[in-house]
């Protein structure tokens, strides 16, 4: 029983990966292979425009396949391992599964090549979780629109720049911390004093009103409290 079960998955992977040759783009090893009917023309073509600008950008070509016969429950893994080690596909590429099968649907991402060292573990995961209500509203082009332009983000940094802090909101936060001690300590720093010598040279011996001026200079001022 196993036996003809693995032997149908094969000979499926196979049909389908036929009709991966079929679709695949004269000018651009883009491939979509809607086998579970999700997409209309149209759609089909504007998803393929966001491929064809992975590839021209980075160098790495993005398979698009859909099933309704393959679900989580069936061995999916090695359809897709065949698909990427196939010698027709090319060394650095994307391949996103979408399985509409009933009752066991699911989303799978695998990078390969130059590929691999972007779209790790974590990456797939959020962009199949970001994936997830358009494909539960059965959405898919939305769907498949969205992991087109994440992947395409993702490409262009890598993993080591997924860490928090770098994240906008929280360099934000540290921006705003260090703007506040940077003005907390310039307040709290010495004004310093400025201090004037000022030395007033007046000639007392030829009038009497400089003498005078002279006479008070020296003079000292207290406040005395008034009788009552």
């Amino acid at each position: 029983m196993m036996k003809n079960c693995y032997k149908y998955l094969t000979l499926l992977g196979l049909f389908l990966f036929s009709v991966l040759a079929v679709s695949r783009n004269a000018s651009a090893d883009t491939v979509i292979a809607d086998s579970a009917n999700m997409l209309t023309a149209n759609e089909i073509q504007e998803l393929q425009n966001y491929c064809d600008t992975i590839l021209k950008l980075h160098d790495t070509s993005i398979y698009i396949v859909t099933s309704k016969k393959i679900g989580a429950d069936d061995n999916y893994k090695d359809y897709m391992n065949q698909i990427v080690k196939d010698n027709n596909t090319p060394k650095n590429m994307v391949l996103l599964f979408v399985s509409t099968k009933e009752d066991t649907p699911f989303c799978q991402i695998l990078g390969n090549g130059k590929a691999h060292n972007y779209m790790i573990q974590d990456r797939c995961d959020t962009i199949i979780k970001r994936m997830h209500s358009s494909l539960a509203d059965k959405d898919y082009f939305s769907a498949l629109k969205t992991f087109c332009q994440e992947t395409q983000r993702y490409m262009n940094k890598t993993p080591k720049f997924d860490n928090f802090f770098f994240h906008p909101v929280p360099q934000l936060i540290f921006s705003l911390f260090l703007s506040i001690a940077i003005i907390f300590f310039m307040t709290r720093s010495p004004a310093g004093k400025t201090t004037t010598d000022n030395h007033l040279r007046l000639n007392c011996q030829h009038s009497k009103l400089l003498g005078e001026i002279d006479h008070f200079s020296h003079t000292t001022v207290s406040r005395v409290k008034k009788e009552i």
